[in-house]
């Protein structure tokens, strides 16, 4: 997978932030609630990336969009400062870095929508751990009395 050069500006990230596609299908029922229950596990989300350069990296940067992203179309990898810290993302752009491009100044703007692959978010294992701190899961479950749950009331 490509990385973005180094070499070049990174790219600013508007205040609109990021927005994931749905990910929940709903059905009505008769009784008139709805089910709701999860279309995949993973979905892509969307973002406007801003680059800003000067003329010489303008020109490189619009280089390794036509001839290493094959005008695009490929993924790449970017860091991008998440939740979970500074981390790699898999990013494609969804227009081409021309369609909404300015300048001012002597320094080009480049505005472009992007989609991320998978948007990265901590490991369930992570979330029981701080959920449960101080204690580890293994302490919740030896804890837990399943008497008031399981009752042999049955075999009278």
């Amino acid at each position: 997978m490509m990385m973005y050069p180094s070499n070049l500006p990174y790219p600013q990230f508007p205040e609109q932030g990021i927005k994931q596609q749905p990910n929940r299908i709903s059905s009505e029922m008769s009784t008139g609630r709805t089910r709701d229950r999860r279309r995949h596990i993973t979905v892509p989300a969307e973002e406007t990336l801003v680059f800003r350069m000067p003329k010489d990296k303008a020109a490189a940067f619009l280089g390794w969009v036509e001839h290493a992203l094959n005008g695009g179309i490929r993924w790449f990898q970017l860091n991008q400062r998440t939740e979970l810290g500074v981390v790699p993302i898999q990013i494609k752009m969804k227009s081409h870095p021309l369609e909404n491009a300015k300048s001012k100044g002597g320094r080009f703007f480049y505005s472009v929508k992007c989609e991320i692959r998978q948007y990265p978010i901590q490991s369930e294992a992570i979330t029981v751990g701080q959920i449960l701190a101080p204690h580890t899961l293994d302490e919740f479950v030896e804890g837990v009395d399943m008497s008031r749950y399981y009752t042999e009331s049955w075999k009278q």
